[in-house]
């Protein structure tokens, strides 16, 4: 509480992690400075504004025995970030999802990072694709309209993905 024409002097100071923006008043920036004077006139509220300059990488791995990432962690904001997906054995690595879309299908994703970002790393799994080979066949190649299966062996369930590992049909018996 101050006088009416009293000089008043506010001083904003940012925690570690983030930087002082302005002063408001009504949504209505008063001040860049962190230090700010002014002299009471009337009753006032304003608000000292910070923004984060930090950012925190995240990543999941899918499924989680699957592979490695390296990258992840806590960047200066608008640093350049390289994420490397490593698949373990008996997996592939398919691609790098935000939200559920796709923001590349290399195995290394490098991004300049501008706010907190969670990714997962699809891998999809490789072990029996060499033993079924033998026992199907696939035609044509590339698929237009229709896609034929031939198997030697009763199949109670196929399954069918494209390259992103997003499941296109499911077909029973």
């Amino acid at each position: 509480t101050y006088k009416k024409d009293m000089t008043v002097t506010l001083k904003a100071i940012a925690k570690s992690g983030y930087q002082f923006l302005n002063w408001t008043e009504n949504d209505v920036i008063v001040s860049t400075e962190n230090e700010y004077s002014f002299i009471v006139t009337k009753d006032i509220n304003l608000v000292a504004n910070f923004e984060k300059t930090t950012c925190n990488v995240t990543v999941v791995v899918n499924p989680e025995e699957a592979g490695t990432v390296t990258g992840a962690g806590t960047y200066v904001k608008n640093m350049s970030v390289t994420l490397v997906a490593t698949a373990n054995p008996g997996y592939k690595f398919v691609n790098w999802t935000e939200n559920g879309t796709i923001v590349s299908t290399e195995r290394e994703y490098s991004f300049v990072v501008s706010l907190d970002t969670d990714l997962v790393a699809n891998f999809i799994s490789t072990e029996g694709v060499e033993e079924l080979a033998s026992s199907f066949n696939i035609y044509p190649n590339p698929v237009s309209d229709k896609l034929y299966i031939e198997t030697q062996t009763q199949t109670q369930t196929v399954e069918i993905y494209d390259i992103y590992g997003r499941q296109q049909s499911m077909v029973n018996g």
